[in-house]
């Protein structure tokens, strides 16, 4: 039976459809060419930012303009008095994205001073912000304690290891429902004992992010906000219409759908926040590269554009920097992936397996001389292992 696979993040908890999971040949020669992943391991800067809040001269609101900025603002009492320096203090203090979308709307002066503020803490919380975490893309053939060397802390490890010594007194039904719910079925059909294993293992990796200090805090936020789906936007507003109950503000439904319409959604002309991603020419076109931070090497994504030109090979034009990630971080005991592919490459024990990564642009490793301190360009190295096991597939 073929081994299945799951990509996991072991930094963040929070789950969301990567495309990674299942039989590798079903999702590794078919993955979409506008990826999550990608998007979810850029690393944004001031330059290159993933959130932008529009100036108010560049929103048209729906009724088609906004009402004369009133003079009134300065000249109210309490925080209408203050000037624009305390204000923007005020909004540096605020760390939750709704507090923020509160006070933001509150007048076109507020929204002026804390637009920065607006664009900071949606970008906190976009639940996809993957830069800089720890990833593994784990196989069915994986034991509990199968884990890549260096890719835990100890605390991790002694988590491992005390699940080793309690596994053989669970019950491995119980404990594969408590991973996932629906597993009644499959259970029934005949899961066998290496299957078993493999939920057990990946129950566990999950569990690891859980165990870091203040995670649950920490990711309740980004949880709160979703990842670009039309239903969170309602889900928005519902959120927004409890908060301002809760501070003894009345509105209804409608008002507050608007409000959230406007200030998040994306295929909407009147914006404030634009939420960008990353296409294919951008992504590819020499001024980004796929980073593992842990051992301080890289991959040039201009490279990879170069392999959709490469003659007799059009399968190549499918290779995108998920391939060259997943065929090093791929962590199985079993060899047999389901692949055509027979070449020394051990994919089922990726050398990246557990190290961190992001996508950034290539200015943080290559300066006007061609290098940046002891970054290391294996472009070619991971190119051809990824060339090599798309030609040895039955479709080519």
């Amino acid at each position: 039976m073929s081994q299945s696979f799951y990509l996991m993040n072991l930094d963040n908890p929070v789950e969301f459809n990567t495309g990674v999971a299942g039989i590798f040949p079903e999702f590794f020669f078919d993955l979409p060419q506008h990826s999550s992943i990608t998007n979810a391991l850029w690393r944004s800067t001031k330059h290159d930012p993933r959130v932008i809040a529009r100036p108010l001269c560049e929103v048209t609101p729906k009724k088609g303009k906004f009402p004369k900025r009133s003079p009134a603002n300065r000249g109210q009492h309490g925080l209408g008095k203050c000037p624009d320096e305390l204000i923007d203090m005020v909004f540096g203090h605020l760390h939750d994205w709704l507090d923020v979308v509160c006070f933001v709307t509150t007048c076109q002066r507020y929204y002026e001073i804390g637009r920065p503020h607006l664009a900071a803490c949606v970008e906190r919380s976009i639940i996809s912000a993957w830069a800089g975490d720890r990833l593994i893309c784990v196989g069915g053939g994986t034991e509990i304690d199968d884990v890549p060397p260096g890719a835990l802390t100890m605390m991790e490890t002694a988590f491992v290891k005390e699940q080793v010594r309690s596994v053989e007194q669970l019950d491995a039904f119980a404990f594969r429902k408590a991973y996932e719910d629906d597993e009644d079925d499959a259970h029934e059909d005949g899961g066998s004992d290496a299957d078993s294993e493999y939920w057990h293992a990946c129950f566990v990796l999950e569990m690891i992010p859980k165990l870091q200090h203040d995670a649950d805090e920490k990711y309740e936020r980004v949880q709160s906000f979703g990842r670009g789906d039309p239903d969170t936007w309602i889900y928005c507003s519902l959120m927004l219409k409890e908060r301002y109950s809760a501070r003894g503000r009345d509105a209804s439904f409608d008002e507050l759908y608007e409000l959230s319409t406007l200030l998040f959604n994306r295929w909407r002309d009147a914006l404030m926040v634009i939420h960008r991603g990353l296409d294919d020419k951008r992504l590819y076109g020499g001024t980004y590269v796929l980073r593992n931070l842990t051992t301080r090497e890289y991959v040039r994504g201009d490279a990879i554009r170069d392999l959709w030109a490469m003659p007799g090979k059009p399968y190549l034009k499918a290779v995108r920097f998920e391939h060259a990630l997943l065929v090093r971080i791929t962590w199985s005991g079993d060899p047999d992936l389901n692949i055509r592919y027979q070449g020394p490459l051990k994919l089922h024990r990726g050398v990246w397996a557990g190290h961190r990564f992001d996508i950034c642009q290539i200015s943080t490793v290559v300066d006007e001389e061609g290098h940046i301190d002891d970054w290391e360009d294996v472009t070619k190295d991971v190119l051809e292992e990824v060339v090599a096991v798309f030609d040895q597939e039955e479709w080519v």
